[in-house]
C-alpha cells in the first residue's frame, strides 16, 4: 500500500515537472518587439541590451513591474507599457523623459522630468529640447535636503500630499513653462498650513494659501483672476487665495 502511494506521488512530480519544461519551452521569449518614440541612440542601445536578457525566459514569469523597473532605473527612457503576447512576444513602449523642473543644488542643476524623476543635472535650469528654461522649484523652510537627489531618481518632499496639491494645480494650468517661472512651497504651520507661489513670467505672483484645501479650485480662481487684470497689472503684485471665515474661497489682488 505504502509502495503504492510513493509511485502514485512520484508521477504525479513527474508529470508536473514535464509540464513545467514543456510549458518553459513553449513560453520561452523568442521576440522582443520595442516601439521608441526616442532617438538618442545612446539610451537605445543601452535599453536593448537591458532586454536582451529576457530571451529565452519564460513569458509566465516575466513580472511587467520588473521590466520597467530595470529600464526606469538604468537609462534615460520611460516606459509606457509592458504587454506579454503569449506564447513567446514581449512588447515593450518607450519614451523620452520629458524635462519639465528644476532644483538648483551644489552639484548644479537638477533636471526633472513632469513626474519629478531627475533625468539630468547641468549647469544652467534650460531645457534641452527647446533652450527655454524650466520651472524653478523651491522648498522654503521645509526640511527638503536637494542633496539626497541623484540621477535617475525620484523628488520626495516628505509629503505625498502636498506634492499631489502642486501637480494638481500645475495641471489646470495650460502650457505652464510659458507661463510659471517658479515654483516655491512655504510652511506657515508644521505639518498643516502650506503656501504654495508661483511666479510667473510677467512678473506677477500667484500665492495659494492652505494649498492641501481644494487646491484645482484655488489655481483656477487664481487664473481667472490673472486674466481679469490689466496688462500693467500682470508686471507686478500678487494674487491671493484662500478661503475666508464664512467658508468662501476667494482671489485678491494687491498692487506691491
Amino acid at each position: 500500500m505504502r509502495y503504492a502511494k510513493w509511485l502514485i506521488v512520484s508521477c504525479v512530480l513527474v508529470v508536473i515537472a514535464f509540464t513545467i519544461l514543456c510549458a518553459r519551452a513553449v513560453f520561452s521569449v523568442a521576440s522582443i518587439n520595442v516601439d521608441y518614440s526616442y532617438f538618442d541612440t545612446a539610451e537605445v542601445e543601452k535599453a536593448n541590451d537591458l532586454l536582451d536578457h529576457y530571451y529565452g525566459a519564460s513569458l509566465i514569469f516575466i513580472r511587467e513591474d520588473k521590466v520597467i523597473d530595470l529600464i526606469n532605473e538604468n537609462t534615460g527612457l520611460k516606459v509606457e507599457s509592458v504587454t506579454k503576447k503569449f506564447p513567446n512576444v514581449l512588447e515593450i513602449k518607450l519614451k523620452e523623459r520629458q524635462e519639465c523642473f528644476c532644483i538648483k543644488s551644489e552639484s548644479g542643476y537638477l533636471i526633472l522630468d513632469d513626474e519629478y524623476t531627475v533625468v539630468d543635472i547641468r549647469d544652467n535650469p534650460k531645457n534641452s529640447v527647446d533652450g527655454l528654461d524650466n520651472i524653478i522649484l523651491n522648498f522654503g523652510n521645509s526640511e527638503f535636503d536637494a542633496s539626497l537627489l541623484h540621477l535617475r531618481s525620484t523628488l520626495d518632499i516628505g509629503r505625498e500630499d502636498l506634492l499631489k496639491s502642486v501637480t494638481d494645480m500645475i495641471a489646470q494650468i495650460n502650457s505652464p513653462r510659458d507661463f510659471i517661472k517658479e515654483i516655491t512651497v512655504e510652511e506657515k504651520e508644521k505639518g498643516i498650513n502650506y503656501y504654495v507661489n508661483f511666479k510667473t513670467f510677467e512678473g506677477v505672483v500667484i500665492e495659494v494659501r492652505k494649498a492641501l484645501d481644494n487646491p484645482t479650485e484655488k489655481i483656477t480662481l487664481a487664473q481667472n483672476k490673472y486674466l481679469s487684470l490689466f496688462d500693467r497689472d500682470k508686471l507686478t503684485g500678487k494674487i491671493a487665495v484662500y478661503t475666508t471665515d464664512n467658508g468662501q474661497t476667494v482671489a485678491t489682488y494687491t498692487n506691491q
